[in-house]
């Protein structure tokens, strides 16, 4: 039963992410389809069961994460730009920032991955107990900074909230694992929303707030 949840987790991302790229925001729909990665492959562990070619399924998961889920921090400068225009070194920053949380994440995923079972799901996770995520933390930050600044500026409050649901949800799924597939769920849901609203589509809008 859980295992068909994550398929449908992955089958609502994947519709967010090309929702996305439909708007023309591919940064938010390439991180959307690696989250409908992850989630996909751990629903199909069950079907496919422990093993060699599992566990390369996995690896890819945490791959993908680690080079693609920094890049929402560029997103969010993106965002805050339209709100406040951002001078040249400030992007130049940004970027520094993301690449080195790119490397920082590709540095801590892990070597060695073991069988984990929870529920009817079958997937393989680090054999060491992980740190905290700070790549994923930094990026979140980002995004609730951000949100503040929409929610001022344009007068929705979604993002911050998406953020900060990711954020709890995130924590729950130290016991409930699923509850972190959800919680990116939501943000791309969220960012879908944000970027629908007339306000967000108007470049610099509100900037002399």
């Amino acid at each position: 039963m859980i295992s068909l949840c994550y398929g449908l987790v992955a089958v609502l991302q994947i519709f967010l992410a090309v929702r996305l790229w439909r708007t023309g925001e591919r940064i938010p729909a390439v991180v959307g389809a690696a989250m409908a990665y992850d989630a996909a492959v751990i629903g199909l562990g069950v079907l496919v069961d422990a093993g060699a070619f599992l566990e390369g399924l996995n690896r890819g998961r945490f791959l993908g994460h680690a080079l693609l889920t920094p890049l929402l921090a560029l997103y969010a400068a993106r965002l805050w730009h339209r709100r406040r225009p951002l001078p040249r070194q400030a992007w130049v920053a940004v970027a520094v920032a993301v690449v080195a949380l790119v490397a920082l994440g590709v540095a801590e995923s892990p070597r060695l991955l073991e069988v984990r079972r929870w529920a009817d799901t079958v997937r393989y996770a680090a054999a060491d107990p992980p740190g905290l995520p700070i790549p994923a933390l930094l990026t979140m930050a980002a995004l609730v900074a951000v949100g503040v600044l929409v929610w001022r500026g344009w007068g929705s409050p979604l993002l911050l909230a998406g953020a900060v649901a990711m954020f709890v949800l995130s924590a729950g799924a130290v016991a409930v694992p699923i509850l972190g597939n959800v919680g990116e769920a939501v943000v791309l849901a969220v960012i879908l929303a944000t970027e629908r609203l007339p306000s967000a589509r108007a470049p610099h809008a509100g900037s002399g707030a």
